[in-house]
């Protein structure tokens, strides 16, 4: 199969893909609905949250370019220093009752929620930038 799309070469990465999905945002939005509705939002609320939303098409951009498919795996380690490990194994301890609610309510483990959350943004100490 021929690859495609950016960095990640990801078919959905395209740019005719992106266009395409960002010609359906509105229905996307529309498929969110439900979810809101069942956390007892109104539909005037989601409504009036949602109305004023377009798809930022620079996102893309930044999703293809993330160091995973533009680096090398030995320059991503680097972040992964004992001492991350051991900040993220007392934030672990920390805020344990917080680990165990988020794996019941969605089922994603608290090490792979841990290593996201120290590798994107060193356990909160660095915020996004944003161009």
């Amino acid at each position: 199969m021929e690859r495609q799309g950016g960095a990640s070469g990801d078919p959905r990465m395209s740019a005719e893909a992106i266009r395409e999905a960002a010609a359906n945002f509105r229905q996307c939005l529309e498929r969110l609905w439900p979810l809101a509705a069942r956390r007892h939002v109104s539909r005037a609320t989601f409504a009036r949250y949602t109305a004023q939303l377009t798809p930022d098409l620079q996102i893309m951009d930044l999703l293809d370019n993330q160091p995973e498919f533009t680096k090398s795996v030995w320059i991503i380690s680097i972040c992964c220093d004992r001492r991350a490990h051991r900040k993220g194994r007392a934030l672990l301890e920390k805020y344990r009752a917080s680990f165990d609610a988020a794996e019941r309510a969605y089922g994603v483990d608290r090490y792979v929620i841990t290593a996201i959350w120290g590798v994107e943004s060193n356990f909160g100490t660095q915020a996004a930038i944003v161009p």
